[in-house]
């Protein structure tokens, strides 16, 4: 995988160290998905669980990455595309919240995995990024999710809140990380 570089102190300094993030959660992800799912993958960062989703669900399956900082997406993009994946993997820049909308993400200065998309009181900088409604947008696009992962940083209520019509509509619940 492609990751940033000195400056993360956490997600892109595991992976170089170890080749791994958060093995349990991988060993989740691999051991729930099956060839043909469908993942939705929200708070992507660089693509770690996205690629080894797709690498599961295969061409029959899809992977859909919601990322909103721009540079996380850039190497989601990027590690989709050394890993031959972006036919599967559906990148979005954007974060998923309970309503559609621009918004900002406040930025970590060390921890590039740990972007927000409220404003705390450590005085971050922040750039604007849009926001999606998980339920509207993903409605018309999928007609099941076998596995949902949510890691964004304190906003899961909000994803939880827009995804909920859309899960309650689903012929069979999926599974979900939070």
């Amino acid at each position: 995988l492609y990751v940033h570089g000195e400056q993360d102190r956490f997600v892109s300094q595991r992976l170089r160290e170890q080749g791994i993030w958060e093995p349990y959660e991988t060993s989740l992800v691999l051991s729930l998905l099956r060839p043909g799912d469908v993942f939705i993958d929200v708070g992507a960062n660089v693509g770690y669980f996205s690629v080894v989703a797709a690498s599961v669900v295969g061409p029959q399956g899809a992977v859909f990455a919601f990322e909103p900082d721009p540079d996380n997406c850039r190497l989601l993009r990027a590690n989709a595309a050394l890993n031959g994946l972006d036919d599967r993997i559906i990148v979005i820049e954007a974060a998923l919240s309970d309503a559609a909308g621009p918004g900002e993400l406040f930025l970590s200065a060390d921890n590039l995995g740990d972007h927000q998309v409220y404003a705390g009181n450590e005085g971050r900088s922040s750039v604007p990024i849009a926001l999606l409604d998980g339920g509207k947008y993903l409605a018309g696009r999928l007609q099941r999710i076998d596995l949902l992962k949510v890691d964004t940083q304190g906003s899961e209520y909000q994803v939880m809140a827009g995804l909920a019509p859309l899960l309650q509509e689903l012929a069979r619940p999926p599974r979900i990380i939070i």
